[in-house]
This record gives structure tokens, C-alpha cells and sequence, in this order.
């Protein structure tokens, strides 16, 4: 089996943009585990305008809302959601 990776929208890649080094290679190995096993239970949100299901997962407390690209062997990462700081 072809093992799929992730792929980030302009959206996902901003939020690596706002975080230190550290943090976004941290965020990058959570999508990473993500792509690992694509089609795992996730919530499923909505179709987007192409009619992909978009799904939502929460992994070590980031919410990443996704579709997967089977053609390509691809998770196509749309939105990632990071926990908030207290």
C-alpha cells in the first residue's frame, strides 16, 4: 500500500506560519500520524463545494478539518484549529 501524506490549504499553512520552529515541526508530525491513517472514525463536517466529505479529528488537542485524496494517496489538510493557551 502507498502510504499517503499530508498536504497543507493556504489556510493550514497559516497557522504554521504563527507558530516558533519547534511548535510547527510538532504541528507537521500530528499530520504526519494523521496521513498514517487517513480514513480512520472521524467526524464528518460537510461537503465542500466540489463535493468532498470533509472530516473533522482531534489529535493531541488540535482539531484539523481534512479530506482524503485516494487517487493520490493525499490528506488534504483545510483548517487547523489550536488549542488555546491559558
Amino acid at each position: 500500500m502507498t502510504p499517503y501524506s499530508p498536504e497543507y490549504s493556504n489556510a493550514a499553512l497559516a497557522a504554521f506560519l504563527k507558530l516558533p520552529k519547534r511548535s510547527a515541526l510538532k504541528l507537521h508530525r500530528i499530520c504526519e500520524r494523521l496521513a498514517e491513517q487517513p480514513h480512520q472514525t472521524a467526524r464528518q463536517l460537510d461537503y465542500d463545494e466540489a463535493g468532498r466529505p470533509m472530516s473533522f479529528v482531534t489529535i493531541d488537542g488540535v482539531g484539523i478539518v481534512y479530506w482524503v485524496d485516494d487517487a493520490v494517496c493525499s490528506v488534504v489538510i483545510v483548517k487547523i484549529i489550536m488549542p488555546r493557551r491559558r
